[in-house]
């Protein structure tokens, strides 16, 4: 230890775990688009973590409770250490009428769309923040100028999440 702090050195029990967009999921209805964005969470390590849904810049989670991930223990994908979280996200008719209004381009929808997932170790002494961004544009221009509906919507799904900050929570040293 240094000045009373652990060595922050290599932690095998620090969390482990991958973000992606496995499903997208759409629906319109009396103007509005509704989406239901499936999130999948995988756990690559040794030891079990707990992951909690973040902030979404659109949209809510479905499933606002943590979620537990027991560890990999090899064998085939997809096992209990992989689970799925849903984003439900409700754009109004007038925010889609609107934008459809003033595009100008060949597709529309929503870009830039980030949800932030936390993972914790059991002893919550290491935290994990994920990021994913992604695009949704279900509008595409149709040769008569007009606007039709894709299924080819995720234009953007941005591969995997990040990690965007890893914290820390010292625990007291026996003296």
């Amino acid at each position: 230890t240094a000045g009373g702090c652990p060595h922050r050195g290599w932690d095998g029990t620090a969390p482990a775990v991958s973000l992606r967009v496995a499903d997208v999921a759409t629906s319109r209805g009396d103007g509005d688009v509704r989406f239901e964005v499936l999130l999948e969470a995988e756990n690559h390590g040794a030891t079990p973590v707990v992951v909690e849904p973040g902030r979404a810049s659109r949209g809510r989670f479905r499933e606002p409770g943590s979620l537990a991930l027991p560890p990999r223990r090899g064998g085939a994908h997809p096992g209990p250490h992989v689970r799925c979280l849903t984003l439900q996200l409700v754009v109004p008719a007038p925010e889609v009428a609107a934008g459809l209004a003033a595009c100008t381009g060949r597709r529309f929808g929503w870009t830039g769309v980030t949800v932030t997932l936390l993972a914790h170790n059991l002893g919550r002494t290491v935290t994990d923040e994920l990021r994913l961004s992604f695009d949704l544009q279900p509008f595409t221009r149709t040769p008569e100028g007009g606007w039709g509906w894709t299924d080819d919507l995720l234009t953007d799904d941005g591969g995997w999440g990040w990690l965007a900050v890893r914290s820390y929570r010292d625990l007291a040293v026996p003296a």
